[in-house]
């Protein structure tokens, strides 16, 4: 199977907590993958992300990767911040095929090869995802899953050609959060929403201002009393989140 060059974009803002976080599966989801990586993060936070401005070896092992950080001016409000964000982004893509990885998110290490061997097969797709996203706020221990078979959020969403054009588009011109629920809707472009919810689950929480979407509040979801549905959804991962909660708790105590 050929794999090819993709782009990776991500926008960020404020999260210090899941830098280290974005990195890790970062690191093993490029080496899983066999062909090229271009990445490309933006970010307009009060404070600099100074992990993520480095050089790619630093950040995602041996790898040869076409690495971008763009510094922008903080936005006035988290709408226009991640929108702006994603724009800086796009306007760099060199690949055809791009992928939206956020900064607090999970993926698993197979997350991009998955994805590829999908268009190896419907090579007449513009975008893919998984529908019944898994969402999980690590803070309150909240979990919900989104009950839609028709459209993917856009941490599980990948795209090409007419897709990412609509993306582009979309981006440009929105003044809501919500471009990936436009982007499922448009039916101008070939879209596939495969069955099941296994290479990401969308994590909330770790954000020092009011995230973008319900998962950010207090009483969003189920309340996972004991843990185990973060543990049975990310396994040995769920820790490394446990131990950015309790330095997310501890600061906000400090301030």
């Amino acid at each position: 199977m050929i794999y090819p060059a993709i782009t990776i974009i991500t926008p960020i803002s404020d999260r210090p907590y899941t830098e280290h976080i974005y990195i890790k599966w970062m690191k093993r989801m490029i080496a899983h993958y066999p062909g090229a990586v271009q990445v490309v993060v933006a970010d307009d936070g009060r404070k600099e992300a100074k992990l993520l401005d480095a050089k790619p070896g630093e950040l995602f092992g041996d790898k040869l990767v076409d690495y971008t950080y763009i510094r922008r001016h903080p936005s006035l409000t988290p709408v226009f911040s991640f929108l702006g964000n994603l724009e800086a982004c796009l306007q760099l893509v060199k690949n055809e095929i791009v992928f939206v990885i956020e900064d607090d998110d999970w993926h698993s290490v197979d997350r991009l090869t998955k994805t590829i061997a999908l268009w190896a097969k419907f090579p007449e797709v513009d975008v893919i995802g998984e529908n019944a996203a898994k969402y999980y706020n690590v803070v309150t221990q909240r979990y919900h899953i989104w009950p839609s078979s028709l459209h993917s959020s856009l941490c599980q969403t990948a795209m090409k050609e007419k897709g990412l054009e609509a993306f582009k588009n979309l981006v440009a011109t929105s003044n809501h959060f919500s471009v990936d629920t436009m982007l499922w809707k448009d039916d101008t472009i070939n879209r596939m929403c495969i069955p099941g919810s296994d290479t990401t689950v969308g994590i909330k929480g770790l954000s020092p201002s009011n995230g973008l979407g319900v998962g950010h509040q207090d009483r969003f979801g189920e309340w996972d009393e004991k843990g185990w549905v973060l543990d049975y959804w990310l396994g040995k991962d769920a820790d490394v989140y446990r131990k950015a909660v309790i330095k997310f708790r501890e600061d906000q105590i400090n301030d």
